[in-house]
C-alpha cells in the first residue's frame, strides 16, 4: 500500500505542477459530483472555456444523460483511512 500512495502521491504532485504552468485558462477543474449530478452544464463550462481560449467552437453530437448515479465506495474503509494517512505523511514529507 505504501507503493501506491507513493505514485499517487508524487503523479499527483507532477499534474498539479503541469497544471500550474497551463495557467487557469488551459483546463478545467471539475468535479465526479458535478459531473454526475449535471453532465450538460460540465460540457458547457468545456466549450465556453475552448471558445474564449482558443476560439474553437466545441459541437455536441451527441445529447448526454441529465445525470449520472454518484457513487462513493464505503467497503473497506479501514484501508482507505491507511491510505489517506500515508498521503498526509507524504504531504507533510514535502513540505
Amino acid at each position: 500500500m505504501e507503493q501506491i500512495a507513493g505514485q499517487v502521491h508524487y503523479l499527483a504532485r507532477f499534474y498539479e505542477r503541469a497544471l500550474a504552468e497551463l495557467g487557469s485558462a488551459g483546463f478545467v477543474r471539475v468535479a465526479y459530483e458535478q459531473m454526475c449530478s449535471d453532465p450538460s452544464a460540465v460540457l458547457d463550462s468545456v466549450a465556453a472555456r475552448v471558445s474564449s481560449s482558443y476560439g474553437y467552437e466545441l459541437t455536441v453530437t451527441n445529447e448526454p444523460p441529465e445525470s449520472f448515479p454518484f457513487r462513493a465506495h464505503t467497503a473497506q474503509q479501514e484501508e482507505k483511512e491507511r491510505f489517506a494517512e500515508l498521503l498526509a505523511r507524504l504531504r507533510a514529507e514535502d513540505s
